[in-house]
């Protein structure tokens, strides 16, 4: 395990002075795989960064470059998905946990050669990846997009005041073969697995000719509502499950199309999302 400490200094517009230790976590399966990462703590971090921001982008996000971590592709595959963990300790020393898996197959590609440098918020992501409109609902300029990503890491979930110290880890990449890279302590093996029989379920449930379109949409939101208020939680924390939040979306989305467009339109949707992931390769976690 290849690891780096530093100590940052955090200014939010409250929270000047606030000091935060980084502890920088990368697992050396990554480069094994030619998956080459490049944290803060490098010597040319600075200008990695002005090439994908320029020089004002750069000293913009300054007071969280140690939130950020630019990857490069050389596995020779696309690189689908990309997780990193986010685990915090708060000023009364508790352990908070959190993680945030990325996308990359589809508005941000991720093709063997290139290079993209991410944040624990997508909508910067999307910003310093050449993918400004995907970044916010309203139009906005790379600067003001930068910024309020910035303002918004270190008032919430990054706040240095509440999280003295952080641990930016990247767990795991997702090949298009799919080889899964990386420790994977999220489990994104068995997430993507859980999400496939809460998709068949879903299907089975509003293609059940014994139930009236009226009894579908009850039960999808009781459904809803059961979980709303006793929510799955990740073991040993107080996280929702992401699947939970998973199944409580789609079956959103069904409810939401099937009094506009019928309750085939719906068995349709479902089909389509079941037969995507039938197609793609079988998640395989490589150990080294």
């Amino acid at each position: 395990m290849l690891k780096a400490v530093v100590t940052a200094i955090w200014m939010g517009p409250i929270l000047l002075g606030q000091t935060a230790k980084v502890t920088i976590d990368v697992d050396e399966s990554f480069a094994k795989h030619n998956i080459t990462v490049t944290p803060h703590t490098a010597p040319n971090f600075r200008s990695v960064v002005e090439g994908f921001a320029g020089t004002a982008g750069a000293e913009t996000l300054a007071r969280v470059h140690p939130l950020l971590m630019a990857i490069r592709n050389d596995s020779g595959l696309a690189i689908t998905t990309v997780v990193f963990q986010y685990p915090r300790v708060n000023a009364t020393g508790e352990a908070i946990h959190a993680d945030r898996a990325f996308r990359t197959d589809g508005a941000l590609p991720f093709p063997p050669g290139a290079t993209l440098l991410f944040s624990p918020d997508n909508r910067l992501n999307y910003a310093l990846n050449g993918r400004l409109a995907n970044a916010s609902p309203t139009p906005l300029s790379l600067q003001q997009t930068l910024a309020s990503g910035r303002d918004e890491l270190l008032a919430t979930d990054f706040d240095p005041a509440r999280f003295p110290r952080v641990t930016v880890s990247l767990d795991s990449v997702t090949l298009s073969d799919g080889s899964v890279i990386g420790p994977d302590r999220t489990d994104i093996v068995g997430r993507e697995l859980r999400k496939g029989l809460v998709e068949k379920l879903l299907l089975e449930q509003v293609s059940d000719a014994t139930l009236s379109d009226d009894d579908v949409a009850k039960w999808l939101e009781a459904d809803r509502e059961r979980w709303e208020k006793a929510p799955m939680l990740v073991p040993g924390t107080s996280l929702r499950d992401v699947v939970g939040i998973y199944r409580w979306a789609l079956e959103g989305s069904v409810l939401k199309g099937m009094p506009q467009h019928g309750r085939a339109s719906a068995i349709e949707f479902l089909n389509g999302v079941v037969s995507k992931r039938a197609a793609a390769p079988q998640l395989v976690h490589v150990k080294d």
